[in-house]
């Protein structure tokens, strides 16, 4: 069957919504997952994993194909059971959650369609189900630019109209959290810059969107904090700001007083990370400034080199390439854990 042309899709001022709501990183976070656990088999899928995506905010969650980023997401969902560890949505798992709906909009793929089946339809159906006002179907597809499609078979969709259709599903219920697996897939550049826009005013309306990407160039125009993963361990998280560092450059020292220079580097301001074999990575921090700091306190040292981190792919690579001598450390306490 012949796919229909892709739409083109509005921005306009005012999406339907609810209002803006308190938010930001001082606010509770609306999504944790605290030490999650998960194997298949002899595989370590996701190994320890914590992290929080707070309100008012778009955070990245990052990683190389097979760094477990869909099963975490899956585990968020209730979909998949974790070995160990929780994953909560405004403290409670998921399945606990009294409207699932209006709480969580989450698109994972597009696929879940019957191909003979109009996009209205296919929305109303749903909303039918989850007790949402069939009004808000036709407001959805227009915010999402498949009006002039909504009554056309959705099996002669395009992936890109199916990915919007997907996410005007995840919308229904007019949730505070929107989840995002790859959300970019099939967009055109005109539906990309849409996507982009639409995240930031939803984040501006107090609400939360996590999204995992593999499009880092794409992420770093929309994400305010990011979550990197490697290997299912958590590689570093937080705002990107701060994890790049105010001088775009970074500090990695290789010592065996790992926790006591962490505390140090911390106190001094600057921006700490766990880095590869058991090292430490000091945001903001030029190699003057870090050896200063060990002499004072008659720290032992390795190693020390430089790393820049001007973008937030550079940042990716630092963390996440084996080649560079970066991958994640095995899991030690930091100051502040908990």
């Amino acid at each position: 069957m012949e796919q229909q042309a892709e739409p083109q899709v509005a921005v306009t001022a005012d999406p339907v919504g609810a209002a803006p709501a308190p938010s930001g990183p001082g606010w509770a976070p609306v999504i944790e997952a605290r030490n999650l656990t998960k194997h298949f088999g002899s595989v370590n899928a996701v190994d320890d994993l914590s992290f929080a995506v707070h309100p008012g905010r778009v955070t990245g969650f990052l990683g190389p194909n097979g760094s477990g980023k869909t099963t975490t997401l899956r585990m968020l969902l209730g979909l998949v059971a974790p070995d160990a560890g929780q994953a909560l949505v405004g403290g409670v798992p998921y399945r606990e959650l009294p409207e699932p709906c209006r709480a969580v909009g989450a698109v994972l793929e597009a696929s879940g369609f019957h191909p003979a089946r109009s996009a209205r339809n296919h929305l109303r159906v749903l909303a039918t189900a989850a007790g949402v006002d069939r009004r808000r179907v036709d407001e959805l597809l227009e915010l999402v630019g498949l009006t002039d499609a909504a009554r056309r078979a959705v099996g002669g969709y395009s992936l890109g109209m199916r990915q919007r259709l997907e996410l005007a599903r995840a919308l229904l219920g007019d949730p505070s959290v929107l989840v995002l697996d790859e959300p970019a897939n099939g967009l055109d550049p005109q539906g990309i810059a849409w996507l982009r826009w639409f995240m930031r005013w939803y984040a501006g309306q107090g609400r939360a969107v996590l999204m995992s990407s593999h499009l880092l160039a794409e992420a770093s125009q929309v994400v305010d904090d990011v979550v990197i993963v490697a290997g299912g361990r958590l590689a570093a998280q937080g705002p990107v700001a701060d994890l790049m560092g105010p001088a775009g450059t970074s500090v990695q020292v290789r010592t065996p007083e790992v926790a006591r220079l962490a505390q140090l580097a911390q106190g001094a301001g600057f921006a700490v990370r766990p880095g590869a074999d058991g090292s430490v990575i000091i945001g903001g921090a030029s190699p003057d400034q870090v050896g200063r700091l060990m002499a004072e306190h008659r720290i032992v040292v390795h190693a020390m080199s430089t790393l820049s981190t001007s973008s937030l792919e550079e940042l990716f690579f630092a963390l996440t390439d084996p080649r560079r001598g970066t991958s994640p450390p095995p899991r030690a306490p930091w100051p502040g854990d908990r």
